[in-house]
């Protein structure tokens, strides 16, 4: 089966932001936290249907306190939305589908490359 959700390590993840041309999910998780279990098939869900329009990532970080401040990553998930290197949407905790599904498609509609 083809994954259209990566998991990038820390390192490869201050290369891939720096670099992400197209728009980007990327989901910020900490094992101990069970919300990051509860919105993960969710996730994949998402990046299937939507694979043609963004690419998707995971990135565990397990008490990284640097890229926690630098991104002030507060809460558990958090979901950054990323295009040409910039934030351009952030989600943080739990949420619904329904709210993904309505952010991801501002955010393609918005989109003139896509």
């Amino acid at each position: 089966m083809i994954s259209y959700y990566h998991k990038l390590s820390k390192d490869d993840f201050s290369k891939k932001i720096r670099e992400q041309q197209s728009l980007a999910l990327f989901e910020f998780t900490v094992d101990w936290l069970g919300g990051s279990y509860i919105i993960d098939p969710i996730i994949k869900k998402l990046a299937r249907d939507y694979r043609r329009y963004l690419d998707f990532y995971q990135i565990n970080l397990e008490s990284d306190s640097e890229l926690i401040r630098t991104y002030q990553l507060n809460k558990f998930p958090t979901i950054l939305f990323v295009k040409r290197g910039k934030i351009v949407n952030k989600i943080e905790g739990i949420t619904s589908s329904e709210k993904l599904i309505e952010d991801i498609e501002k955010l393609i509609e918005n989109d003139p490359i896509n």
